[in-house]
């Protein structure tokens, strides 16, 4: 199929084009000749971005070629229907405009076959899987282009080259790649594995990110590729590297010293370094296995996007490439997160079509733009209104250290095949927000400290351990989370939750306190470090992958004893409820999930399966009110807690003063003795004498070690 620019002479005949191809009565009643010469009618379209025209005989099975094409394209509804839906066909006027285009960019015209009774919402062109345009692959103009069976190495290389000499400020490599120690290269020329010292200095290299399957039966030569061992997207890369004038490739499989443990974390801990530093990261996100192959290299080609001819004009769909994308294995594989995320420029290679996105730009090979065009003036950057398919975040790992919470819930949207690379699977992202936010951020055994210059050390720390693996932002209790072998539970990683909530809200730091007067950590070697003396000693342990197994804690306590139901009692022969107002509904929810997860793992402990006794111990205040509360199980015969949950409390007239008074020294938290009870410390309407029946509803100093 030929590109053809725009033709306002073309149009003329359109309409006896339709009747001799065979269009049924329906289709000529659509104004293509109007819709397509998109400088006529949008000039008169100041309100609308759109048109809508009914479509109420489409279907696959009719003669008309027209139909055939917009059927075949249409969107499926959100909702699985029980009869086929009546669809209609909507016209964008003003898609320069919908686009978020310069001005000075050519008028044109797209369409969508949308259900009739599509959500308003949905209508965003951004949030499409494509769109129908006018083929046209002039340069400089707006249009669909034709997808080949192979790959276009020019056009890639156009996308490049637009990249190197425009985005200094984001994209542009300024010195030569600083990589960590023991860091190795395949030449894709000689095709041995070399030492990165002794690569010329001033030479670049790209990166891969695959899906590895099940390597079990692969060999992983030692310094040398040999093409008869070799999978097939490996094989691929290797000649696409060499096409796009580069020599050097990095892929961990082969380049991370797999049986060297010292030096396999010194590569996993440098992941941000070696993918930000690649010129291209190349992203398998087609097939299972690496022996699929790259879509567009060799033998392995693209199918044609639908079209229709319409005279001397054609329809073509144009698909976005974030479906292909979301739904491949790559995309749900959590090793894959983080090359795409910290790479500084992507080329994806999906079933049908190649995607680019770099810091600044993000383009698709079906669709053909003026991209110098949908820049900011400067030619930095792309202008932010456009949006079109775009994959990867606008701002690489975030703009603010709180995005790390939105990164932590991508990534556990993704599977491991085992469960201990967890960490290791995303140390490259905790490095990365160290490296950006140096003030702001650290991390320990996987937990976001934030904030900590600004908070304090105990405070920052304290605020880190409340993050929620139970509820989200909203409140909702989500499912019941797992326990994962080989980490701790007071970190995120030793749970299999779906998501989690960190706190992240720091007004009033005024008011903000915590009750332990003393944190500690415990190493499986024997060393005991306290967190405000030796913080930069723990640190440094935690960067070179040495976590503590246990924090040890002095602070006040509460045992609480809850029934399957969620309901506390003070004591289990009396029933005796606690009158507690801060212990509403969303708590009672929680500690009723927080009940069937440590039922689950130990049924048989303590009064038949049919109470729990947990352990409340407050860690800090947040903006003056909010009383974050850790919920501790002890297992029998351990005399290490588990963290099974977070509750927070808000506690009423009396019980804020006394938490602002702790002292803040090694000495003992002590309650006054009118505040010992639950019940007078939570609810302001108990008798002041009231006294719980035993001694379970007190709070008590103590040392907890959770594990």
């Amino acid at each position: 199929m030929e590109a053809r620019g725009t033709d306002p002479t073309t149009f003329t005949n359109l309409q006896s084009a339709l009747n001799r191809d065979g269009i049924c009565q329906d289709c000529r009643k659509i104004r293509f000749e109007t819709f397509l010469d998109g400088g006529r009618l949008v000039s008169r379209s100041r309100i609308l971005d759109y048109h809508s025209i009914p479509l109420p005989q489409l279907n696959g099975d009719r003669d008309c070629k027209l139909c055939r094409f917009l059927y075949e394209v249409r969107e499926h509804p959100s909702k699985i229907m029980e009869t086929e839906p009546s669809y209609r066909l909507l016209v964008y006027l003003a898609a320069k405009r919908t686009f978020g285009m310069s001005p000075k960019t050519q008028p044109f015209s797209i369409f969508r076959v949308l259900p009739v009774k599509k959500e308003f919402g949905s209508f965003d062109v951004h949030d499409a899987n494509g769109v129908i345009m006018e083929h046209d692959e002039t340069r400089g103009s707006v249009g669909g282009r034709q997808i080949q069976p192979h790959i276009s190495s020019s056009l890639v290389s156009q996308w490049l080259q637009l990249c190197d000499s425009n985005h200094t400020a984001l994209c542009k490599q300024r010195f030569a790649p600083s990589v960590p120690n023991g860091f190795r290269v395949i030449d894709c020329v000689s095709r041995a594995i070399l030492r990165w010292e002794d690569v010329n200095p001033e030479s670049k290299y790209l990166t891969l990110s695959y899906v590895w399957g099940n390597t079990a039966s692969d060999v992983v030569p030692d310094d040398y590729l040999d093409s008869s061992v070799v999978p097939r997207t490996i094989e691929d890369t290797i000649y696409l590297t060499i096409q796009l004038g580069y020599r050097y490739l990095w892929i961990d499989r082969y380049c991370i010293p797999q049986k060297d443990p010292e030096n396999r974390e010194i590569q996993l801990q440098s992941m941000d370094r070696i993918y930000e530093q690649s010129s291209i990261t190349v992203i398998a996100a087609a097939g299972l296995d690496p022996h699929y192959g790259l879509p567009g290299i060799g033998s392995n080609t693209r199918p044609p996007q639908p079209y229709v001819h319409l005279g001397k004009k054609s329809l073509i769909y144009t698909p976005y490439a974030t479906k292909d994308i979301a739904t491949s294995k790559w995309n749900g594989r959590g090793w894959t997160y983080q090359e795409g995320l910290l790479s500084r420029r992507r080329l994806i290679f999906t079933e049908h079509q190649v995607y680019f996105q770099c810091n600044a730009m993000h383009c698709v090979e079906s669709m053909n733009l003026p991209l110098e065009q949908i820049h900011e003036e400067s030619k930095q950057r792309m202008l932010d209104t456009f949006r079109i398919g775009m994959v990867f975040p606008l701002r690489g790992i975030g703009g603010v250290p709180e995005d790390i919470g939105d990164r932590i819930n991508e990534y556990l949207r993704r599977s491991l095949t085992k469960q201990k690379d967890i960490l290791d699977a995303f140390k490259g992202t905790i490095t990365a927000f160290e490296r950006k936010f140096p003030r702001d951020f650290s991390s320990l055994c996987g937990v976001p400290i934030l904030f900590e210059q600004r908070l304090g050390a105990s405070y920052a720390l304290l605020l880190a351990l409340t993050w929620d693996g139970i509820r989200n932002r909203n409140g909702q209790v989500l499912a019941i989370p797992q326990r994962r072998v080989g980490f701790p539970s007071w970190t995120w990683l030793g749970w299999k939750a779906s998501s989690i909530s960190l706190a992240t809200t720091f007004t009033n730091v005024g008011l903000n306190i915590e009750t332990p007067s003393s944190i500690s950590m415990e190493y499986v070697d024997g060393e005991i470090l306290d967190w405000n003396a030796d913080r930069h000693r723990i640190l440094a342990r935690n960067s070179i992958g040495s976590f503590p197994t246990i924090l040890r804690m002095y602070g006040l306590a509460l045992d609480v004893i809850v029934s399957k139901c969620g309901m506390i009692f003070d004591d289990i022969e009396s029933f005796t409820r606690l009158h507690a107002n801060s212990f509403d509904s969303v708590n009672a929810s929680i500690l009723q999930t927080l009940f069937q997860m440590v039922r689950k793992p130990y049924p048989k402990q303590g009064n038949d399966g049919k109470f729990v006794r947990f352990t409340l111990f407050p860690l800090c205040m947040v903006k003056g009110q909010e009383l974050s509360t850790l919920v501790l199980y002890q297992p029998e015969g351990s005399d290490v807690f588990e963290r099974v949950g977070v509750m927070r409390l808000w506690p009423h007239e009396g019980i804020t003063p006394w938490y602002l008074e702790l002292p803040r020294g090694p000495e003992t938290p002590r309650l006054p003795d009118h505040l010992l009870n639950l019940d007078t410390a939570f609810d302001p309407s108990s008798p002041p004498n009231h006294k719980s029946p035993h001694g379970l509803g007190r709070w008590t100093p103590r040392q907890v070690r959770i594990g």
